[in-house]
């Protein structure tokens, strides 16, 4: 076809050598699969352009190995975390909070278990007592309040229905300012009853009822015994106490 003097549309012949001759068609869609048609260079510069934001896209988002780190202590703001350091930071992780679930917290806590402690701290001699730490130690570096108990060891049992008991042994403040107080053994029933076996720091033990030896003697017979024995010693009469007999 072409386009005549007369501005009409010809049909235009063309010579027998041009007819075995294939006519290639262009076009603008680059998303087509046909093996007969050609690109023209406005889609090949379309493609082109697609290109090259390909390999801008790349290249900005591409981590170059010498970005990449297996380091877990590191506070670099340029590098990333390999697989590899993120398990063993994992990894780490995990054992720490095994760690601490299988320990007592410093702020308090129950066990669940038995505490055993084989070291002997503050083991030595009695006159460095004072200065020195035991396994199990409490510390009151201003004690406050008259006559105010602080135990330091305490432990509670009941039996059957209640008959609940705690046993302690602590320290209680003096009546007045700079003074000693005494060290005491604590019994207290849960119906509120109580018992007290003070440490004076004359070295005197009180105790709040009879002391029994090992031969099942009563001090308190004994102390009647001596009495009665300096009184028959000097001729004096006075009656047998309890528990003896004149036979």
């Amino acid at each position: 076809m072409r386009i005549g003097n007369d501005g009409a549309l010809h049909s235009l012949k063309l010579p027998e050598r041009h007819y075995n001759k294939q006519v290639t068609q262009l076009t603008n869609d680059t998303g087509l699969d046909s093996e007969s048609l050609a690109l023209t260079a406005k889609a090949g510069k379309h493609i082109s352009q697609q290109v090259a934001q390909l390999q801008q896209n790349i290249a900005n988002n591409y981590i170059q190995n010498s970005k990449k780190s297996s380091a877990i202590n590191s506070s670099s703001g340029d590098t990333v975390a390999t697989s590899a350091a993120v398990k063993t930071a994992y990894d780490k992780a995990t054992n720490a909070e095994n760690n601490a679930n299988g320990r007592v917290s410093k702020a308090g806590d129950t066990m669940t278990g038995g505490l055993s402690i084989n070291h002997a701290t503050g083991a030595g001699g009695l006159a460095g007592q004072y200065t020195t730490n035991a396994p199990f130690f409490a510390d009151v570096g201003n004690a406050q309040g008259r006559n105010n108990y602080y135990p330091y060891i305490k432990g509670r049992v009941s039996n059957g229905d209640g008959w609940g008991t705690a046993l302690s042994f602590g320290y209680v403040t003096p009546t007045n300012r700079n003074q000693f107080g005494q060290g005491v053994i604590h019994l207290i029933e849960d119906n509120g009853i109580s018992k007290e076996w003070t440490f004076e720091h004359s070295g005197e033990l009180r105790s709040p009822g009879d002391v029994i030896t090992g031969q099942g003697r009563s001090l308190n017979q004994m102390k009647e015994v001596a009495v009665l024995a300096g009184e028959v010693n000097h001729d004096g009469w006075i009656p047998l106490p309890d528990g003896f007999s004149e036979a």
